[in-house]
């Protein structure tokens, strides 16, 4: 069973063997009550309860513990501590994907349970070459499909973060510098795909769709890392996403306008954005000067050195792992 939020998502997106069903309504509550086991990513709202017997395990939606989260964000509201620590106590489980994000778990969630420091299940295809080509066929058939246009085209993701309050940066992406920027670097034809985080999707505002063919809104796209599976290049700015997208080898930039108010006045970072293998910029200008410089050789290098300086727990085998570990407490 997967809880979905609204009959929005497409429904035949999921396979025959997933049964979706929204989150509020009487079946989806139903669900909950019943289920021998809860997977999550993020926190469970707090009118839910866990019955006696019930496993839970948390995934958490990030990784590398990079902006600073939970307890270290002291601007975190009482409700939503509050929500946290109730949560951590109903969890039997906790996926890691790092060392860096274990020691934040035990330090910072209000948690002092087991961790299987396995990788992400989510991460398990970005991981492997061989499965990720496949379903980069999938997933490219299906947009195909769906908008006609990337069949031969190489795709360059655009996934910013919100800010506090939930806003999107001030400072403008310019796509038509970026396209010509980056197709003078890598060759071939070139769109943009805008996913915009779930919190700011409302303010994509700054891009007319109608009269930009070549920039295509994937917010509401239901699988975000199938989006970095399918993506030839991410530009983001403080997204956990890049520790994801990294694990396929591909480039990576940050665009990050706002650096310094967003480390002085939100929350502040765990692992500062002098130590990360993507290569930072503060203007478009900025932007397409690194891109057409963009050494492959010296980035490859830098993402292993940074996987392995942090713990990076993915091997692929992630999703196997947290089957076995559910099959052992059904016993």
């Amino acid at each position: 069973v997967w809880i979905i939020f609204s009959h929005d998502i497409h429904l035949d997106y999921f396979p025959e063997y997933v049964r979706p069903v929204q989150k509020y309504s009487i079946r989806g509550i139903y669900d909950f009550v019943t289920a021998n086991v809860w997977i999550n990513d993020s926190r469970m709202d707090d009118h839910i309860r866990k019955r006696k017997g019930q496993k839970y395990i948390q995934t958490w939606h990030g990784g590398f513990a990079m902006k600073k989260v939970e307890a270290d964000n002291l601007d975190s509201p009482r409700w939503l501590v509050s929500c946290g620590k109730r949560d951590s106590k109903m969890a039997d489980l906790f996926i890691s994907n790092s060392k860096i994000q274990s020691e934040v778990y035990h330090s910072s969630f209000w948690y002092d349970g087991p961790i299987l420091e396995i990788g992400y299940p989510r991460n398990d295809y970005l991981v492997s070459s061989e499965k990720l080509a496949l379903l980069r066929k999938a997933i490219s058939e299906r947009f195909n499909n769906g908008m006609g246009v990337i069949s031969g085209k190489k795709i360059l993701l655009y996934a910013p973060t919100f800010r506090k309050g939930l806003m999107y940066s001030d400072s403008k992406p310019d796509f038509m510098m970026w396209l010509e920027g980056i197709r003078n670097r890598f060759g071939d034809e070139w769109i943009i795909f805008l996913r915009l985080h779930p919190n700011i999707v409302t303010t994509g505002h700054f891009v007319s769709f109608s009269d930009n063919l070549n920039i295509f809104d994937v917010s509401l796209y239901p699988d975000m890392q199938e989006l970095l599976a399918v993506a030839d290049v991410l530009v983001t700015d403080y997204s956990s996403s890049m520790f994801d997208f990294g694990l396929t080898k591909r480039p990576c930039f940050l665009y990050a306008p706002d650096v310094e108010t967003y480390a002085s006045d939100d929350r502040g970072f765990y692992i500062q954005l002098s130590e990360l293998p993507f290569p930072l910029y503060k203007s478009n200008e900025e932007l397409m000067s690194g891109i057409e410089s963009f050494d492959s050789e010296e980035y490859q290098n830098n993402l292993s050195a940074f996987y392995e300086k942090y713990g990076s727990f993915e091997k692929g085998d992630a999703s196997k792992k947290v089957v076995d570990w559910i099959l052992s407490q059904m016993s």
